[in-house]
């Protein structure tokens, strides 16, 4: 997911600010141990041209599972709320 959220921001920033703005914010949350293995794991990421095309499927199916376990919810909430 984290490598994710760099290609997509990376395609409309550049992606050295947005890797830097995301290893401030896990090293405040999480400590220096975390940011090295984070920035190990972006390090080890090989871009390709297949990239574009990857992060699009990736987003599509992030929007879809998403939006289908809220649909889920909701529909077990009305469920629920009119069996009470």
């Amino acid at each position: 997911m984290v490598v994710l959220i760099v290609l997509v921001y990376g395609l409309v920033f550049a992606r050295n600010t947005i890797e830097q703005h995301l290893l401030d914010q896990v090293r405040d949350l999480a400590g220096n141990e975390w940011v090295a293995i984070l920035k190990t794991l972006i390090e080890n990421v090989q871009p390709s041209k297949n990239g574009l095309l990857a992060s699009v499927i990736a987003i599509v199916a992030l929007v879809f599972g998403s939006s289908s376990v809220f649909v889920e919810s909701q529909t077990h909430a009305r469920v629920s709320s009119s069996q009470v």
